[in-house]
């Protein structure tokens, strides 16, 4: 697999495969608890980790639905504070790195492609957030709630053309946790169960309940139905693929082989100097088995 490959999301209400490209994008999840928002992110972590072109930085307060991926990613975060900004910071700083590399190349490089990617060495990065909710209104001190959001806000806001995809999730979604400044720049929307239509509009974005997508009328009684918003498509209904826990157990372990090397710290030749970022040090390879996801 590759990350500029579609993701296999599952397939529509008239039994059509949805394939989403991430490649150059960022996508938001909004489900309730048991809706299949998780899942969703499940099946873009399985396929980023057999992606030999790309990294994996997860945020996982829970820790539980991403940790069993800890060992195949770059940089995990669990419901510590100080760790989440950190990751954060970790993709702002490649985003930067990455930024001064195009402004070094020759002619006009606006955006990093597969023959940037290739000649200097540089890899998908897929950041990963269930539950954004956690660290933006739960968690820390509100100093450390508008640093994660601010970083947050910016990777998404410069990291599409720099190679970085960021999916983040919560379960709830409404405007103190996903304001419309972040909200916003999120060209791809995924809606599973919320809890009333104002949740519905913050996911999908305002105005589409009017139109007839509501999210909060899928049936509790059908998770993993939701509605997926494509960059400036109309909404479809789909029901996401199912990752068994006996799977992502077995992948955890088999693709950490495909974990990429670490970026270096060059920034172009002649330019080194420039760039102070430091090289990440990857989450150490387990022994046995890692954990399975215990609640899907």
């Amino acid at each position: 697999l590759s990350m500029w490959s579609p993701i296999h999301l599952g397939v529509s209400d008239r039994g059509v495969p949805v394939e989403l490209p991430l490649a150059g994008a960022h996508l938001l999840v909004g489900g309730a608890t048991g809706s299949g928002k998780s899942s969703c992110l499940s099946i873009i972590a399985a396929h980023a980790a057999k992606s030999p072109d790309a990294h994996l930085l997860l945020i996982d307060p829970n820790s539980v639905q991403l940790s069993p991926w800890k060992h195949r990613a770059l940089a995990f975060a669990d419901d510590s504070v100080a760790d989440a900004i950190e990751v954060l910071a970790l993709v702002h700083d490649e985003i930067s790195r990455r930024t001064r590399l195009l402004a070094g190349l020759p002619g006009v490089v606006r955006k990093v492609d597969p023959t940037v990617m290739a000649e200097h060495g540089l890899s998908w990065w897929v950041l990963l957030v269930d539950e954004l909710a956690y660290h933006t209104s739960v968690a820390g001190s509100s100093k450390t709630q508008a640093e994660f959001a601010l970083l947050a806000r910016d990777i998404v806001a410069r990291g599409r053309a720099m190679g970085i995809t960021a999916v983040m999730g919560t379960q709830r979604p409404t405007q103190d946790v996903v304001p419309r400044a972040l909200a916003d720049l999120f060209p791809l929307r995924c809606a599973f169960k919320v809890n009333n239509a104002s949740n519905s509009d913050v996911v999908l974005g305002d105005g589409w309940v009017k139109r007839g997508w509501n999210a909060a009328e899928i049936d509790h009684a059908t998770p993993g139905v939701g509605i997926l918003l494509a960059d400036g498509g109309k909404p479809q209904r789909f029901k996401a693929a199912w990752v068994p826990d006996n799977v992502i157990a077995e992948l955890a372990v088999s693709t950490i082989p495909l974990r990429p090397a670490p970026p270096t710290t060059a920034v172009a030749a002649g330019d080194a100097s420039s760039d102070d970022t430091p090289t990440p040090t990857p989450v150490p390879a387990p022994t046995g088995n890692a954990a399975p996801n215990a609640d899907r």
